[in-house]
């Protein structure tokens, strides 16, 4: 294929074989029939019967004689000639056009009936016109003569003339046959019409015939298409111009002098409807197909508002329709626009010139008729002069090309001419009859066929057109086989041969590929991975059914000079994306057809919405390429995230991105004729880490946009040509930091001009869509994105002329995201058509006029390119002509840019600040207050905000899902220039603050230009919170407004529940798809300062599936979140941002649960949510807090009323809460392990306790976390409450206190109270506390515990501590009740021994060894209230016995051990003396005893104290001895001090009993230097 560089016009005068000619008068006759000029006498006129006439000395309009008829009783009487009397026959020819012309005038007669006027004057009719009445001898049917009555110009089918008023009367008159005839009686000629008493008096009379100058030159016949337009050849004639008009309208021709000359010229009078004009007809043989005319003339039209008149041909075909009209109507110029625009009385005359060009229809009409109308003027008087259609371009058949052609392509060989205008279709297939060889470099080729002239390098090389050969030597095509599958063709495939050279060249692909099949295409190189260098060149596809060249799995290949033309779907395509460092050189597609629904091959490639070049991967290199015609786009990028199709399993680990892939090079290409785009990067964008540049290329005359960047960030276009596109660049929504350079912009080209007009051509001009140089979108594809940069630019042809109404070179797009203009620009350098006005250069107007548009553009001019001065150079900002956008400049500073709806601000630098806070219907009132701090002005800047819709029942409605989910912001963003700022939210129309529960603040990209504004120049006002204010930090927190104000959600949607637990409403989300989603608001943020801070969270909530409204039950037990009855928690999002700059980084984190639903769970009714949480740093520094409800199956809805965050305390008198469960739920308490907690009832004296059931293991209970900030290093803490056991029917049950986890087994061991430590990773079980005493059914099963928790280092410094019960067999229920933590009084910190005086109270820490109960007793040792009895003994091992920290227990210490007893029988009163020297079962006396004992090990024990001196029966005797511990027992897990060995049936009574380091190390003492410590 070559470029079509010009063509050669054969300059041959046109000639046609039947046209007009002038006529000759007959022999003997001259061309002058008539001449009467009355001054000698009136013959041969005569006076019709019935009325008078005669000569009228010195009454003529000159002053000299006229014949004046008088006394007329019929309209019919007036002055006449008998033509046939003055023997005219052999002079007047049939059928031949005579003109006639007088001065007439018509007078009211006086005595007549008549009113002032005659009707002609006052109502336009009975006017004076001109008949012929002829009658031969006949006879005809009845026995009469023949008669006939001809009217020519009679004025009432014209204009109405005034009474006592010379006027030029003309007419012109064509007699036929039946006029003279051989047996003709008479042929009367006279003036009549108006009524009785109407005087009609003429002057000057005339009949001749034509002269020369009325018909063509026969030289130069098609030349001009009509004569006389200019009216100078025959005047007062306009022949052989016609009249089309009303009832009272007229054409005369008229004069006028103007610098001395005088001037002709028609004109129409009395209009009153829109196509009153005259109308000629044009030389029909003339007109050829593809000849091209320029149709001139110039009018005036007397109107005082600007109109536009058209040029219109109406064109009779050879096969009229059989309906009227039976012609066809076209306006001359622009697509049926007015060929001439703008005229008025102001303009006077105007001279319109359009070109067009003639079709078939035209050569083959029967007639062709050129008139002229006004379409939105009906009454204004209009002149017409120098009217002609004059000959500019025959058809051609030679065209200019470059001679490398000259002996390649041969004679009779096929070429295609690409299309130049707007349509894919307009292109011809062409034989050629011979080439020749011009010597200069080109060669000129001649074809057999003429067309009209295309676009060529001589025009315009941007615009020239291609010539392609559509002939190979070798071609490939299916056998014509199959009639049922027509388009199931032959195909070609390179499968499978990586590392294999291929070469294809020179062959015609004919009706191959299979449409419908994958992988069956005319070429097709198919998964051969690397087959670096591989040429595919100088190929021919035609009439494929299903694409053309397919690269597919395919890498480093050539393809250069390849042809496509008429072919189905993408045509040069990579199909997976995975395709790399392939070229494309010079190939050439046209014709590229949309494939049928049906044959689609894959939503995904998209064939439907084919495309010339289709590529899925942008690391290939296209230079020099062409589509020339497409049903849709001629290059389309098309690039996904992911490789697709079967080329994924060559890329396994997803290394492939094509939407941000590397880029290889886009340079020279060419789009034109596409119906779609020219070049698309539609719609997923590409997104590349280095800036790509499409470099030079062209795009023209595409029905779409020229360039289209949709979805991408990082482009750049530069250089090249845009124009005659519907846009020339369109930078699309969510295109970022695009840039446009060094291009040459063309708006409607004068070449497309003349084009488009001679050939009424489709064009850009006018449409509903004005023509654009580069549109600007308002909003990017992130809030955080860059914007424009135009740099170089020449903009031409954007002239909005009368017909290409809008047009612009930099358009900014109307359509808007949420309001605001947040797509910053930057321009330089940028040339426009010297005086062009602001509007053609620059326009926000339909971007300024939408509603909810706030009027915040801005863009930097670096240069002062668009100053409305166009020879200053100053630089500024253009902005919105808005008040708040130039409050703040100097009086004068900003310029009115005149049409375009914007201001410049000369030597502004402005900056953008955002803010972003809650959505809540509250905030529509909300504006963000600037005040300078250095003058006092302030503005009020506006929220805006995304109103999003969606369709439901085919009626927008509004989004609520999309609009309140928990990620949306209302913005605020002030652009202000540089000064000094105070800033603060306040309620719009007051001067109240309103503050917005939290605000994020981010600072927009610094400007190029400084200074301006930041954090040092601008302070933003928090106001300090009320107490009210942070009393609930939860607004409307049941909705009692009647509305979800403030309430968001997290998904599944938000709103309005119609009834409430204290009122008439609730909040509830509405459809979740998540267990993550539920409602929640942004709490305040101000209220959120210190790390002292605790807020209690209640709320109220049900559950409602979704499908059906039915209430739905949880179990507030069930802690996994994909559980079908998982109740709702509620948690936290806490948004930080990191810095306040655009790419500063955010941080998120969540807290949970920060409440959660509690047991019970009653059916039907409200329950509740309960937590409480301490503020954490994480929360203060959060620029945000979401406080939302999650956790509920999906399908269900979270319905919340009363919810309340407000300020508590907790104090550290007991870190365990609701210990006696008095609230009636499960508030702080949870489960560790499987298990259940749930109210209890009756609790111990008292209504409610906690239960924990369904328990799966033995360490399977109730939990609590303690309040750690409450431990005290170094301070011990006594842990004590009620329990009872309960079989799983709620039955009480018993336990042994004294037996051992174990060592007993399980059966009928009493829980124990553990504590879980947690630090980081490490979690550590400690055993603290048991059931006390004996196990006493009488309480209705309850039972105290005891337990003791020193506040060591480890514990105080964990994460983590958490009470709950454990040893217990699973199955077995636990009820707890009057659970308290408290710190122990300061004890001797020597002593071992808890509670070892019993003064307590009770026997905690003490548990009964191997059988017996505990019992208090009173006094005890020496005066003091308590000692313990151990009784029911049966046998001497059981006793008493006590849990020993060994943790305490210093190495090589010895320690003493001690204890105050008494001895008594069965009955408690007679006293027991027992020996203490005696080993006898019966006397023995009792004694402490240390027991060890390890998992998995035997016990280890041993006697450590006994009596000491003698026994005295009654009294307190002492049991005392010393020890020092073994390393097994140091280290052992359960360490216990006991008493027993006394034989049963003996109760003891124990007092201060005790484990005392004595500050004496044993080494030290056997050494003899015995050491104390302390």
């Amino acid at each position: 294929w070559v470029p079509l560089l010009d063509v050669v016009t054969d300059d041959t005068p046109a000639t046609a074989g039947n046209y007009p000619t002038a006529p000759a008068p007959e022999n003997g006759c001259t061309n002058d029939i008539i001449d009467q000029n009355f001054e000698t006498g009136y013959e041969p006129f005569m006076v019709s019967l019935g009325s008078d006439g005669a000569l009228n000395p010195g009454g003529s309009h000159d002053g000299t004689s006229s014949f004046k008829v008088e006394n007329r009783q019929k309209s019919w009487q007036g002055p006449f000639v008998d033509l046939a009397a003055l023997g005219l026959k052999d002079c007047i020819v049939p059928g031949q056009t005579y003109l006639v012309q007088a001065m007439a005038k018509v007078s009211i007669e006086a005595g007549s009936n008549n009113s002032t006027y005659s009707r002609c004057h006052r109502l336009g009719t009975e006017c004076l016109g001109l008949i012929v009445h002829a009658a031969t001898k006949g006879p005809d049917d009845d026995g009469k003569p023949f008669m006939k009555w001809d009217t020519f110009g009679e004025f009432e089918y014209v204009n109405r003339h005034l009474d006592d008023t010379w006027f030029q009367f003309t007419a012109e008159v064509v007699f036929d046959d039946f006029h003279f005839a051989n047996d003709s009686l008479y042929v009367m000629m006279y003036f009549g019409g108006p009524e009785a008493g109407v005087s009609i008096e003429i002057d000057d009379f005339k009949m001749v015939l034509p002269g020369s100058g009325l018909f063509p030159d026969p030289l130069a016949v098609c030349d001009d298409l009509v004569i006389n337009g200019n009216a100078e050849n025959a005047p007062p004639h306009k022949f052989p111009w016609n009249f089309i008009g009303n009832r009272d309208s007229s054409v005369t021709v008229m004069s006028e002098t103007v610098n001395g000359t005088v001037n002709n010229f028609f004109g129409i009078r009395g209009r009153n409807a829109t196509w009153a004009s005259i109308n000629v007809e044009l030389i029909n043989d003339c007109i050829v197909r593809h000849a091209q005319y320029t149709i001139k003339a110039k009018i005036r039209l007397d109107s005082l508002d600007e109109q536009d008149v058209r040029m219109v041909l109406k064109t009779w075909p050879v096969d009229p329709p059989p309906i009227p009209p039976f012609y066809k109507t076209e306006s001359v110029g622009f697509g049926g626009i007015s060929s001439c625009v703008g005229l008025s009385r102001e303009k006077g005359w105007f001279e319109c010139s359009r070109q067009f060009q003639f079709k078939e229809e035209h050569e083959t009409a029967t007639k062709i008729e050129l008139s002229f109308v006004v379409p939105g003027d009906s009454t204004s008087d209009m002149d017409i002069d120098d009217v002609e259609v004059l000959r500019f371009a025959p058809p051609l058949d030679m065209f200019v090309v470059d001679d490398a052609v000259a002996s390649c392509w041969g004679d009779n060989a096929t070429i295609l001419q690409t299309s130049y205008t707007l349509s894919d279709k307009d292109e011809n297939m062409l034989q050629i009859e011979n080439i020749t060889d011009n010597g200069d470099g080109t060669a000129t080729i001649k074809t057999w066929t003429p067309v009209a002239k295309p676009s060529t390098a001589a025009d315009d090389p941007n615009y020239a057109v291609e010539l392609v050969l559509l002939d190979r030597n070798v071609k490939v095509m299916p056998a014509d086989d199959d009639t049922i599958s027509p388009l199931h063709g032959a195909h070609f495939m390179v499968a499978h041969t990586p590392n294999i050279t291929q070469t294809l060249t020179g062959v015609h692909m004919l009706k191959m590929g299979q449409q419908g099949n994958f992988g069956r295409y005319p070429v097709h190189l198919h998964m051969n991975k690397n087959i670096d260098g591989s040429v595919v060149s100088r190929n021919l596809v035609t009439q494929s059914n299903q694409r053309c060249y397919v690269v597919h799995g395919t890498h480093g290949v050539m393809l250069e000079y390849n042809i496509a033309r008429d072919t189905f779907g993408h045509c040069f395509m990579l199909e997976d994306g995975i395709e790399q460092n392939n070229t494309f050189n010079y190939n050439l597609g046209s014709g590229t057809k949309e494939t049928p629904e049906d044959g689609v091959l894959s939503l995904a490639e998209s064939d439907q919405f084919c495309a010339t070049f289709w590529m899925s991967n942008p690391r290939n290199y296209f230079l020099g390429n062409v589509a020339a015609g497409s049903e849709d786009t001629g290059f389309w990028y098309e690039f996904l995230e992911l490789v697709r199709g079967p080329s994924v399993r060559l890329d396994p680990d997803y290394d492939v991105n094509p939407s941000s892939f590397l880029f290889g090079h886009f340079k020279e290409n060419r789009f034109h004729s596409n119906k779609g785009e020219g070049f698309k990067l539609y719609p997923n964008g590409y997104f590349p880490e280095t800036r790509a540049i499409f470099k030079d290329n062209i795009s023209v005359k595409n029905k779409g946009d020229g360039i289209l960047l949709h979805n991408s960030r990082n482009l750049g276009v530069d250089g090249g040509f845009y124009g005659d596109n519907r846009m020339q660049i369109e930078v699309d929504k969510q295109a970022d930091d695009i840039t446009v350079t060094n291009a040459l912009v063309v708006g409607f080209s004068d070449l497309y001009q003349m084009e488009s007009e001679a050939g009424g051509l489709a064009s850009h001009c006018p449409a509903h869509r004005p023509i654009s140089g580069v549109q600007l979108h308002s909003f990017l594809r992130f809030r955080d994105s860059k914007g424009y940069h135009l740099e170089n630019i020449t903009f031409t042809n954007f002239e909005e002329g009368g017909f290409c109404i809008g047009t612009t070179a930099i358009e900014m797009d109307k359509q808007l995201r949420d309001g605001h203009f947040d797509a910053f620009a930057t321009i330089k350098g940028l040339n426009f058509t010297t005086g062009a006005p602001m509007r053609e250069k620059f326009d926000m107007c339909a971007l300024s006029k939408q509603e909810y548009f706030i009027g915040d553009l801005a863009i930097n001019d670096l240069d002062g390119s668009l100053h409305p001065d166009e020879a200053s150079a100053v630089p500024g900002f253009i902005v919105s002509n808005s008040s708040f956008m130039n409050a703040f400049m100097e009086d004068g500073a900003c310029q009115d840019m005149e049409g375009s709806c914007s201001l410049y601000c000369e030597n502004a630098c402005y900056r953008t600040l955002n803010f972003a806070v809650p959505v809540a219907f509250e905030y529509e009132d909300l504006v963000l207050e600037v005040v300078d701090d250095a003058t006092g002005k302030s503005a009020d800047f506006p929220g805006y905000f995304e109103n999003k819709t969606k369709v439901k029942n085919n009626v927008d409605v509004e989004d609520v899902y999309e609009n309140f989910v928990y990620q949306r912001r209302r913005y605020y963003s002030p652009i202000v220039p540089n000064g000094n700022y105070t800033l603060r939210f306040k309620r719009k129309d007051s001067n109240d603050d309103l503050w917005p529960m939290m605000t994020e603040m981010v600072w927009e990209d610094e400007p190029v230009c400084s200074p301006f504004i930041d954090d040092n120049t601008t302070t933003f006002v928090v106001p300090t919170p009320s107490a009210a204010e942070c009393s609930n930090l939860v607004r409307n927190p049941g909705g009692e407004e009647g509305t979800y104000n403030h309430w968001m959600h997290s998904g599944g949607g938000i709103k309005m529940h119609p009834e409430g637990h204290t009122g008439s409403f609730a909040i509830s989300s509405d459809g979740r798809t998540g267990a993550w989603q539920g409602p929640g608001q942004f709490i305040d943020i101000r209220c959120i300062s210190g790390t002292d801070q605790k807020y209690e969270v209640t709320a109220k909530y049900k559950l409602i599936n979704e499908a059906d409204g039915s209430e739905v039950e949880c179990d507030p037990n069930q802690q996994n979140v994909n559980a079908f009855n998982v109740c709702p928690r509620v948690s936290f999002r806490m948004r930080q941002l990191l810095g306040n700059r655009i790419g500063d980084g955010v941080e998120v984190n969540y807290a949970y649960p920060m409440a959660k639903s509690v047991a019970p769970f009653t059916p039907g009714d409200w329950n509740n949510i309960y937590g409480v949480f301490s503020v954490t740093q994480t929360m203060i520094d959060a620029d945000a807090i979401f406080m939302f409800f999650e956790w509920a199956r999906p399908g269900v809805n979270i319905v919340v009323d009363d919810v309340l965050i407000q300020p508590t305390t907790q104090d550290c008198s007991n870190p365990i809460f609701n210990g006696d469960f008095e609230s009636g739920d499960t508030r702080f308490w949870q489960t560790i392990g499987t298990s259940k907690v749930d109210i209890y009832q009756p609790g111990h004296n008292s209504a409610t306790a906690l239960k924990t059931t369904e328990r799966g293991q033995f360490w399977s209970s109730m939990s609590h976390d303690i309040k750690m900030d409450c431990l005290v290093e170094g301070v011990e803490y006594g842990i004590q409450g009620m329990i009872k056991l309960l079989d799983p029917q709620d039955q009480p049950l018993e336990c042994n206190p004294s037996l051992v986890w174990g060592t007993n087994g399980q059966q009928d061991i009493c829980p124990s109270v553990a504590v879980r430590i947690v630090t980081g990773n490490l979690t550590v079980d400690e055993i603290v506390g048991a059931v006390t005493g004996t196990w006493d059914m009488t309480n209705d099963g309850w039972n105290q515990f005891n337990g003791k928790l020193s506040a060591t280092a480890d514990i105080v410094k964990a994460d983590s501590l958490t009470m709950y019960f454990t040893r217990y067999r699973n199955g077995m229920n636990i009820a707890i009740d009057d659970v308290v933590m408290a710190p122990i009084a300061a004890e001797d910190p020597n002593q071992l021994v808890n509670n070892g005086d019993v003064e307590a109270g009770d026997a905690r820490y003490f548990n009964v060894k191997d059988g017996g109960t505990l019992a208090m007793t009173q006094p005890g040792y020496n005066s003091s209230s308590y000692a313990l009895v151990v009784k029911d003994r049966t046998s001497n091992g059981m006793g008493v016995q006590q849990n020993i920290d060994n943790g305490r227990i210093e190495a090589g210490m010895m320690y003493k051990l001690q204890a105050k007893v008494k001895l008594f029988n069965l009955d408690g009163v007679t006293p027991f003396a027992c020996d203490p020297i005696s080993n006898d079962m019966m006397t023995k006396c009792p004694t402490i005893s240390i027991r060890s004992q390890n998992p998995s090990e035997a016990q280890t024990q041993r006697v450590a104290a006994g009596v000491s001196g003698s026994w005295t029966s009654g009294a307190w005797n002492t049991i005392e001895g010393y020890i020092t511990f073994f390393p097994n027992e140091l280290a052992a897990s359960r360490l216990m001090f006991y008493i027993d060995g006394v034989r049963g049936q003996i109760q003891m009574v124990l007092d201060n009993m005790e484990l005392r380091k004595t500050g004496v190390i044993l080494s030290q003492l056997v050494g003899g230097n015995a050491t104390a410590t302390s």
